[in-house]
């Protein structure tokens, strides 16, 4: 009849422990795209390896090495960087070990060996883990930017994970002692469980951070273009104004030059007048605010760096997408591919053209570049300066893309580079 509860009380901690890690992994991954038939095999594996270990080899070394790589394996379902997968790793193994740390406080287990292997007797002390673990997945919930994607500096990334492995690790070693007097464990239990808390508040503040210096970026670069697309309206039409006011002056010079046969004025004159309608040219006419503003004010910025453009711009004034969004992309593509054409010695170009096609936008962006790309694993890296900033930039795009159920796809041959990116909208 014991065997039985005990059986029991087993198989419901690994069905509990399974729910947790589902719950830990809404609040860090929530949003993201992800692979239903990868996470069943992954919470599969995690549940054979929970078994297998408890059979055959629970010890507590064996159990910390087996929960951090299924919990590993189990983030590989979700599409981030590896950073975020290992950070999510520590920081679902820290909560872990804070839930034990505070069992081990309230019953009094101390002066274990992690070569020991774990007796029956404290299967009660797992379960209870589990639930203040899921009581602890309560608390996170309240965090609302552990599941940001945003660049953080290296030397951040590092604290956040260095810190709970070594209050970990002396934990284990204070635990390991023989002899040692309560109010010594009890006090370095107490700031363990504090010391890991902060660092996921320190995380999440980091996030927050980060996320409102990107917001704070997009903000002013929506100011800086809608003013700019007000100059240039502006200016377009006071040189229309003019142009039309002096129309019959200048077609009666037109006219008097024919009559007398002075063609090569006649030429030169109508030649200097189309530069004058050239330079009051507007890219993008589709009457949608945030579209036209980008549009015209990065092209503009294009020409003055004599780089040849033609747009070709054809989608509805009221098409569903919020402001931020296509701003976020097209100012990010359009300032890659101003930078790359600025960079030719010759033949500099920008070919854009975005439709709109059965709910669906579609930004087609090629322009030339120097030939000389920045491939690191695959993958094509910035040569910009600032990576953090470009990094963030990246991030919104894709971080867009994604809201958008689209897709991107980039391909470069010789000197010309081109992009399309579709938005699902």
């Amino acid at each position: 009849m014991e065997s039985i509860l005990e059986n029991i009380l087993i198989i419901s901690t690994y069905i509990i422990d399974l729910y947790v890690i589902f719950k830990f992994m809404t609040i860090f991954f929530v949003g993201y795209s992800y692979d239903k038939i990868f996470l069943l095999v992954a919470y599969s594996i995690k549940l054979a390896v929970s078994g297998v270990v408890a059979i055959y080899a629970s010890y507590p070394l064996v159990n910390l090495m087996s929960y951090i790589l299924s919990i590993f394996i189990i983030t590989l379902g979700y599409q981030s960087k590896y950073s975020k997968k290992i950070i999510t790793t520590i920081l679902i193994y820290m909560c872990c070990f804070v839930s034990e740390a505070i069992v081990a406080l309230v019953i009094g287990i101390s002066n274990f060996n992690i070569n020991q292997k774990t007796s029956s007797g404290q299967s009660f002390a797992v379960v209870l883990s589990e639930l203040i673990l899921w009581f602890i997945t309560v608390l996170l919930s309240r965090f609302k930017n552990l599941n940001k994607s945003i660049p953080i500096p290296k030397a951040f990334a590092v604290a956040i994970l260095v810190v709970p492995v070594i209050t970990i690790v002396m934990e284990i070693l204070v635990f390991q002692q023989s002899e040692i007097e309560d109010n010594i464990a009890i006090v370095s239990l107490i700031l363990t469980v504090v010391i890991n808390l902060v660092m996921i508040y320190l995380y999440d503040s980091l996030a927050a951070f980060f996320k409102e210096k990107t917001q704070a970026g997009i903000l002013m670069a929506e100011r800086e273009y809608y003013h700019e697309q007000s100059v240039l309206l502006q200016h377009n039409y006071e040189e229309t104004r003019k142009f039309r006011h002096d129309i019959r002056n200048r077609l009666t010079v037109i006219n008097e030059l024919l009559a007398t046969e002075n063609y090569k004025k006649a030429i030169d004159y109508i030649s200097l007048l189309s530069e004058k309608m050239e330079d009051t040219k507007m890219y993008s006419k589709t009457g949608n605010v945030a579209i036209d503003s980008i549009v015209n004010y990065k092209l503009t910025q294009a020409n003055k760096y004599e780089i040849k453009v033609t747009s070709s711009i054809t989608i509805p004034q009221d098409v569903e997408i919020e402001d931020d969004d296509i701003i976020v992309v097209m100012g990010n593509l359009l300032d890659n591919a101003i930078e790359a054409a600025e960079k030719c010695s010759k033949n500099r170009y920008i070919n854009l053209d975005i439709e709109y096609e059965k709910g669906c936008i579609i930004i087609d962006i090629s322009n030339s570049f120097d030939g000389d790309v920045n491939v690191v694993n695959g993958k094509l890296r910035t040569k910009k300066n600032d990576e953090l900033l470009h990094g963030i930039g990246l991030t919104s795009v894709k971080e867009t893309i994604e809201k958008y159920s689209g897709i991107a796809n980039i391909e470069y041959e010789e000197n010309d580079f081109k992009v399309k990116v579709i938005l699902c909208v």
